[in-house]
């Protein structure tokens, strides 16, 4: 008895560090993702392109490597439907620390 319970506290140990191990930082605003066109305002910036370059698994983080001024703008969750049509109103997350770091929960 003594010997499963060490056995199943050490697979769950192992599976916990190995999700931590797999998750990547998807980075927002970086040299070659999510590059903003016109630091000025958001117009005219292409996030699909970034979106698109990028496949994203359960536990990683989206990283905003972008400085956005807090006073003036914030970062939304969005879900897939609401993304195309910039559906603003109804989402499940705002940030605005100018700093943000989010984990993918669900897919």
């Amino acid at each position: 008895m003594g010997q499963t319970a060490a056995i199943v506290s050490l697979t769950v140990v192992f599976l916990v560090t190995f999700r931590a191990a797999i998750a990547e930082e998807c980075i927002v605003g970086d040299e070659s993702r999510w590059v903003l066109a016109n630091r000025a305002n958001a117009i005219g910036n292409n996030y699909t392109d970034g979106a698109d370059s990028v496949i994203f698994k359960v536990g990683d983080y989206v990283v905003a490597k972008f400085e956005y001024k807090k006073e003036n703008h914030s970062m939304l969750e969005m879900n897939g439907p609401a993304f195309p049509d910039c559906i603003t109103f109804d989402h499940p997350g705002s940030w605005r620390d100018a700093s943000t770091s989010i984990e993918l929960k669900t897919m």
